[in-house]
């Protein structure tokens, strides 16, 4: 097997157990096209590395027409290894017809969970080819961003709503990493602490299909992320399903 493929793998299962510090995320692309239009929109996530689950999700995001063409967001997601983030995003929305073009600028903090055991050393080495293990630590966050969405509402006699949304910005991060290294003269572990702190550009493009009746759809969403530049560690595919309803 060729051996980066090797290593991806085993960073991948070591990850499904360990957490991840940033995926794409389940964002509703809410397509506003009149004043006073509140959408509400909850899902469940299955973010991956790879092709292995790294962490799931429920996520509840909150969009409302404030004026004709001025829009409003709340969104709050948490995960099931207690991590979670939050944005806040005001834009504008112009209607055509059946399809809807938005943009939204906004401002967001997360926090990501450890390992449980990141500060204690791992088992016995003895007989093993294992000269070090890498544990993240947990940490926090900050995002700020630009969001582009595109989309087309009430189409097949209302029942179906497509987009397909951009966002671009960049993340603060101040995560941590605890590497322990195992010496064999001596059969111990020590431990090599080292943070990311470095300014992360990241872009993640989403699809979004609803189809149910006038006011419930149920809903399914996929996002991408790129963080070429991230030395943290990140997943790159979400997958989310859901209800949206529309006031």
């Amino acid at each position: 097997m060729n051996k980066n493929i090797f290593l991806a793998i085993v960073l991948a299962l070591t990850l499904s157990s360990c957490g991840i510090y940033y995926k794409p995320q389940a964002v509703d692309i809410p397509l506003i096209n009149h004043q006073g239009d509140l959408r509400i929109d909850g899902s469940l996530s299955l973010s991956t590395f790879v092709i292995f689950p790294s962490s799931m999700g429920a996520h509840l995001t909150a969009s409302y027409g404030i004026t004709d063409h001025i829009a409003g967001q709340v969104y709050l997601s948490t995960e099931t290894l207690k991590g979670g983030m939050g944005h806040l995003a005001v834009g504008g929305y112009l209607p055509l017809d059946k399809f809807v073009l938005e943009g939204y600028l906004g401002a967001g903090w997360g926090y990501a969970p450890g390992s449980d055991n990141a500060n204690e050393p791992p088992e016995t080495a003895e007989n093993s080819s294992i000269l070090y293990t890498t544990k993240p630590a947990g940490g926090q966050y900050a995002t700020g961003f630009l969001q582009f969405n595109a989309g087309w509402v009430g189409l097949a006699k209302g029942h179906i709503d497509l987009g397909f949304g951009l966002k671009g910005g960049v993340l603060k991060p101040d995560f941590a990493d605890n590497r322990w290294s195992y010496n064999s003269s001596t059969d111990s572990w020590s431990c090599e602490a080292k943070r990311y702190t470095s300014l992360t550009p990241i872009a993640e493009p989403q699809l979004m299909f609803r189809v149910g009746g006038e006011n419930l759809k149920f809903t399914i969403k996929a996002g991408l992320l790129f963080a070429s530049e991230a030395e943290f560690v990140y997943s790159n595919v979400t997958l989310a399903l859901g209800m949206n309803y529309r006031f």
